[in-house]
């Protein structure tokens, strides 16, 4: 019997009122007062920046103690001494570092290329954040590790994540010594975004140290409150920075880019290719500190990472990729909202692209354009996706607003379009995040217009003519040191259409819930945290049917050598063509480990039943991803993955899929490297138990090498090949494509 869906904003109310109930019985934090220090220009200060100190202007800079250690202790006092300097004058700040250790030669420092995010942490390294507005909204974060390795990000409070695709040009070095390590940082001020002001300016300042060992300890200049979900809220501010000036913040970058890809012709030889080169210009320009400007044309999106692989053998919705394009990555954080209404890699080939971003008080605010050469286009169901495109160029336009309300709330207003040859997709709709204490609410509701071509309607099952649909989400989320929890709701109806998003899956609406208990150990303790918990979901169509639920309860542990240890029990009911497949149960174990500053192991195992996606119906899987990361010395560094998902039905073996992936890289320093990626994907079918139309089997050999040189994160030189090999239904592997391609880039600043 078919249940009565309740209308969305009803079910949203319940979220909603969730937030109100919790937040009206909750003790609200004691509010700290952020500790203030004064800082003064100095005089043009000529430093040398070589990770030595040695200079007489650091013996008058502002000192800032990092004496808090946040994890694994609570607000507890580090197990290393460490001190941040702060200088200051026309046209940098400078942040300087003394390490102490007493076990200098366990130092963890490896060289590496600038944001390798997965690597960088397994080292030591040193930190501090940025809120320039002082507006408790985001900061600027910098990481330098024993070795003068960089990486930069942008922290989004409130989203409460850490964008390290964001890039600017700065310089820092660092010198281990004979006890712990030093390191020093320069920042132009024309790399950052602040007030334009005479007076003193007021500035959030967080200085930190990473210092991994059996257990990583992670340490801040101030007592981190988890009371208080708001971390920008809490952190130290320096007063001073009186008539600093960004300058005229103007960065021009042009690229050329020479490629020639050789690929299989009609003779079963690899013929040549012609060679395409392509010249790019893209400038980025501070209009006012706090507005800046990006436009390109004929821009380089040349892909010079290689994306992971993924196996896509037994899945109903279009895999994720994430954007690496430096274009599209800035000022990325303004358009980010709960659902994923802009995903910037839909648009494939742009002849032009303008961006404009930026803060002016209260109010933050980003519009973006571009005209792209290939229309991409996701098409979502309730059980499936299907990916496609369309002909003919396609105009994008996206224009964002959010204003600040209170002390870390915000609402906003999205509208996301795109418009070609008898086609347009528009969404539009508001947003807003709310904050009280260790309780947030994050609620957003959009609405979408979408006319396809007629034949590309008839042909994919779309509505003829414009059609309509709705998105709702809202989500209760609570977390202290002990206590971490989340209430969501999500509505998505049938007509809802992101095409310039990542919205795959439509027409349902589920509920999805979880809890979990902490309990931390003592210092010496076996066992740093213990967590238990459990999660739910349960979803339903457009009719009110069970779409599918899930049940799992889970139990991590963190213990020596920084190792993770989490068993996972589950149960699902899945809906699929007109079948419910009840209580398929599934084990999954999860482990990492790093015994060493040299080594890091991962393992992931998960067995039980599934669904056979291709031909709806119940399947046993098994899947196992064994990884390992090595460090030789200080120069080289090897990543080995590997993935093996076995589906296997009633009648016998449907699947064996296999996937390697082995990363080699000579880092000669910190602006040179050379690498090899290598990817092997092998995928055997068993074609008789297909009931209909049976995928071939694949086999690819991927390679790639690469030279990198970088002055900066724009000024860089690429030069490369890739190669891959191609045999489908047991045949022999033949190179299908060859790739030779050079790529510089000069930045311009002023």
């Amino acid at each position: 019997m078919k249940s009565t869906r309740r209308a969305p904003w009803l079910a949203l109310l319940v979220v909603v009122g969730t937030f109100v109930g919790a937040a009206a019985v909750a003790e609200d934090p004691v509010r700290r007062t952020p500790q203030r220090l004064e800082i003064e220009r100095s005089p043009h200060l000529d430093l040398r920046i070589d990770g030595e100190l040695d200079e007489a202007a650091w013996r008058e800079a502002l000192r800032v103690s990092i004496d808090h250690e946040w994890f694994p202790g609570d607000g507890v006092s580090p197990p290393v001494q460490t001190e941040a300097l702060v200088l200051f004058d026309d046209t940098h700040l400078y942040v300087g570092f003394l390490a102490q250790d007493p076990r200098p030669e366990e130092i963890r420092a490896h060289l590496m290329d600038r944001d390798e995010e997965d690597t960088f942490v397994q080292d030591d390294y040193v930190s501090f954040a940025l809120d320039t507005f002082n507006d408790q909204r985001r900061a600027f974060l910098f990481r330098v590790n024993p070795m003068g390795v960089q990486m930069d990000a942008v922290y989004n409070q409130l989203e409460d994540t850490t964008d390290f695709t964001w890039d600017v040009i700065w310089e820092s070095a660092a010198k281990i010594t004979g006890d712990g390590y030093s390191v020093e940082a320069a920042i132009p001020f024309n790399q950052l975004r602040f007030p334009r002001q005479a007076t003193s300016q007021v500035w959030g300042f967080e200085a930190g140290r990473s210092y991994p060992r059996s257990v990583r300890h992670r340490m801040r200049s101030y007592f981190f409150d988890r009371d208080d979900s708001c971390r920008l809220c809490q952190i130290p501010e320096i007063a001073g920075f009186e008539g600093v000036e960004p300058g005229l913040n103007l960065e021009v970058v042009p690229t050329l880019t020479v490629a020639r890809t050789d690929e299989l012709g009609f003779t079963g030889e690899l013929e040549d290719g012609e060679e395409d080169s392509d010249a790019g210009l893209t400038v980025r320009w501070g209009i006012t500190p706090e507005l800046t400007l990006g436009a390109t044309i004929q821009p380089d999106f040349s892909q010079v990472e290689a994306d992971a692989a993924q196996l896509d053998v037994n899945e109903r919705f279009a895999l994720f990729f994430p954007e690496r394009r430096p274009f599209f990555l800035e000022g990325a954080d303004i358009f980010d909202t709960g659902i994923d209404a802009l995903f910037t890699r839909t648009i494939a080939d742009p002849e032009w692209g303008l961006k404009l971003t930026g803060k002016l008080g209260s109010n933050a605010l980003g519009v973006f354009a571009a005209v792209d050469q290939v229309n991409n286009i996701l098409l979502p169901g309730v059980e499936r996706s299907i990916f496609t495109g369309l002909d003919g160029d396609v105009d994008n336009l996206t224009a964002r607003y959010r204003r600040d309300v209170g002390r870390s709330s915000t609402v906003g207003a999205l509208y996301v379009g795109r418009e070609g040859d008898d086609y347009h997709n528009r969404v539009a709709g508001m947003d807003a995040l709310f904050r009280v204490g260790s309780h947030s609410l994050q609620v957003q509701g959009l609405f979408s217009q979408t006319e396809y071509p007629d034949e590309f309607a008839a042909s994919f099952g779309q509505e003829q003519g414009e059609f309509g649909g709705h998105a709702v989400e809202g989500i209760y989320l609570y977390g202290n040191r002990k206590w971490n929890g989340f209430l969501g709701y999500r509505d998505f109806g049938d007509g809802f259409r992101a095409d310039a998003g990542f919205v795959p899956r439509v027409g349902f609406d589920t509920w999805r819930g979880s809890l979990s208990r902490s309990f931390w150990g003592d210092e010496g303790d076996w066992l740093t945290r213990t967590r238990v918990g459990g999660l739910g979901i349960y979803t339903r169509d457009e009719d009110g049917e069970l779409s599918d639920q899930t049940y799992e309860i889970f139990a991590n542990v963190l213990g020596p050598k920084q190792s993770f240890l989490e068993l996972t029990a589950r149960t699902v009911d899945q809906a699929l063509d007109g079948q419910l497949f009840e209580n398929l149960t599934s084990l999954q174990l999860d482990f990492e480990m790093r015994p060493s500053g040299a080594a890091e192991l991962g393992l992931v195992v998960s067995v039980g039943e599934t669904v056979d996606a291709f031909n709806a119906r119940q399947a046993d899987e098994v899947l196992i991803q064994p990884s390992l990361e090595l460090k030789l010395g200080d120069h080289v560094n090897a990543q080995l993955e590997y993935e093996r998902q076995e589906l296997e039905v009633e009648e016998g073996r449907l699947v064996t899929a296999e996937l390697s992936q082995l990363q080699l890289v000579y880092q000669h320093n910190v602006r040179t490297f050379v690498r090899g990626i290598f990817q092997y994907l092998d995928v055997e079918r068993n074609q008789d138990l297909y009931r209909v139309g049976p995928p071939p089997d694949q086999e690819r050999l991927f390679g790639q090498l690469l030279f990198s040189y970088k002055i900066n994160p724009q000024t860089v030189l690429f030069l490369g090949t890739t190669d891959e090999k191609l045999a489908q239904d047991g045949e022999d592997l033949e190179r299908s494509s060859r790739t030779f391609f050079f790529k510089v880039g000069y930045a311009w600043l002023r």
